[in-house]
């Protein structure tokens, strides 16, 4: 079907954004490769380490209408002499983070090697056409900064939010077209015209849910499917995040009360840490980042950046020491571990993430609110600051699509991989997924977080999973999976 692009009269805002996407004569499918377009080409300016290239799409799928956006996409070249005919389509987790921006980290991954890598900046993200309320993070960050308490700085982030909603309807721009669905829907029509005979798909986090779209709705054959902590379709998500952070935060702790020396290094670590959480609603911590950028942390927000520290498993033989130095403010230490708050804000905040929160999950908007309100109710000292959440719970705005309520199946072999302390995608998520993928193998990793394919171990399991996807992988590396201890830092001992 022969969509073209229509521009249409919305004002000066509009029409620069209309005339930047605009491309005289692109159709629906249509590939063009071109140069480097990263800002940094250092390395992949060649065109026998990567191709790169735009897709253009419709907006709306469903109407003939529809103003073409530009997809940009990379397929970095495998490196290996003898390279493998199915190459491996990534998907991007987190809220609207771009992929591209991150090229040196796929094209440093062994499985490079024997098969093309094909990364895609998501529509509304990265380099892609349009990039959506790219402001967004700046404002957050700020917010976050400021010296308010946590219900006014919501409240003036919700603004901000309806201010980038308001600033797409300026430009014409639909915002309930870039859901998860739309996004897979993307990367399909990519595969198709690429051409591969059949294709791997790989993702950590939400990236997951953007393979689970991709299967609903392939044309194309999927040889094999890697999920890696998981974020499941027709499963309410985005209300159980102070359960899951309390519950991963109390493993760790429970580990070191078991361990002699950290034990009698740390005693009442939670106590102390409860007490600290306390004195934040009568005193926020001031901490100064760098020049004259001046923090200032209410509980939520220190609940937050410890959050973000049980993501990685490496952290937690640290972790009592570093809850131990915060319960007694130590400002040094908060500066450090929020170092480069800015540049995680910047890519997690903008308007695709924002998007892909409240529709993506509109279907089950009173169950996460009912989960929230649970369990704040339980344990109202360990509420975190969520960016989105607060939005999602009293959004009006968006339509509800039930196709996102309703779980994907498929018969594709899969590699479904979970970390027991995981804070933010728990093992319960990753099970949700397993009666609804007939051909899978599921391993979770002890006392592992978030991002199982960063393990050693986990990148071992992906690449015999790849060599044979009808066989359940098999690594030395298993055996030691549920034995694993912390080597807890105690300074003087360790």
């Amino acid at each position: 079907m022969d969509l073209r692009f229509v521009q249409k009269k919305v004002g000066l805002i509009a029409c620069f954004l209309l005339l930047s996407i605009s491309v005289t004569g692109q159709q629906i499918g249509d590939v063009v490769f071109t140069n480097c377009f990263l800002t940094d080409c250092n390395g992949f300016s060649s065109s026998d380490r990567a191709r790169f290239g735009h897709l253009y799409v419709p907006e709306n799928y469903s109407n003939e209408e529809s103003s073409l956006l530009k997809i940009a996409f990379v397929i970095l070249r495998a490196t290996g002499d003898t390279p493998k005919a199915d190459p491996i389509i990534m998907f991007q987790g987190g809220w609207g983070a771009p992929t591209l921006k991150n090229i040196s980290y796929y094209a440093g991954l062994s499985l490079n090697v024997d098969r093309d890598i094909i990364l895609l900046d998501y529509r509304g993200s990265g380099y892609s056409e349009p990039e959506l309320c790219p402001w967004l993070g700046t404002t957050v960050f700020d917010l976050v900064l400021d010296n308010q308490n946590y219900q006014t700085s919501q409240n003036n982030l919700n603004r901000s939010f309806d201010d980038c909603l308001d600033s797409l309807s300026q430009q014409n721009i639909d915002h309930n077209q870039y859901g998860t669905f739309n996004k897979a829907r993307d990367a399909v029509l990519l595969a198709e015209e690429l051409g591969y005979g059949q294709y791997n798909l790989m993702a950590t986090s939400y990236g997951t849910r953007a393979i689970q779209c991709f299967l609903a709705q392939a044309t194309v054959r999927v040889r094999s499917v890697i999920m890696d902590s998981n974020c499941p379709v027709g499963f309410p998500v985005n209300g159980s995040l102070l359960q899951d952070f309390v519950g991963s935060f109390r493993n760790v702790l429970q580990d070191c009360d078991a361990d002699p020396v950290c034990a009698e290094a740390y005693p009442n670590l939670e106590k102390n840490y409860r007490q600290f959480l306390e004195s934040l609603d009568r005193r926020p911590m001031k901490v100064k980042l760098y020049q004259d950028k001046v923090a200032f942390l209410n509980r939520q927000e220190v609940n937050a950046v410890v959050h973000q520290m049980l993501y990685d498993a490496e952290n937690y033989a640290n972790f009592p020491y570093v809850l131990d130095k915060l319960s007694k403010r130590s400002h040094k230490l908060m500066r450090d571990l929020i170092w480069d708050i800015d540049a995680v804000i910047a890519d997690n905040f903008n308007g695709l993430g924002l998007i892909n929160y409240v529709y993506d999950h509109k279907p089950f908007q009173a169950k996460n609110r009912e989960f929230f309100a649970k369990g704040r109710a339980s344990d109202p000292l360990y509420e975190l600051f969520d960016g989105y959440q607060a939005y999602f719970f009293q959004d009006t705005r968006f339509t509800l699509d039930t196709l996102e309520s309703k779980p994907v199946a498929s018969v594709v072999p899969a590699l479904i991989l979970a970390g027991t302390y995981d804070p933010v995608t728990p093992p319960y998520f990753s099970r949700f997924l397993l009666p609804n993928f007939e051909n899978h193998f599921y391993f979770e990793f002890d006392k592992a977080g978030h991002g199982i394919v960063n393990d050693k171990c986990g990148m071992e399991l992906v690449v015999k999973f790849l060599n044979d996807p009808e066989a359940r992988p098999d690594a030395p590396c298993l055996g030691q999976l549920t034995s694993r201890r912390i080597p807890f830092f105690v300074r003087g001992k360790r």
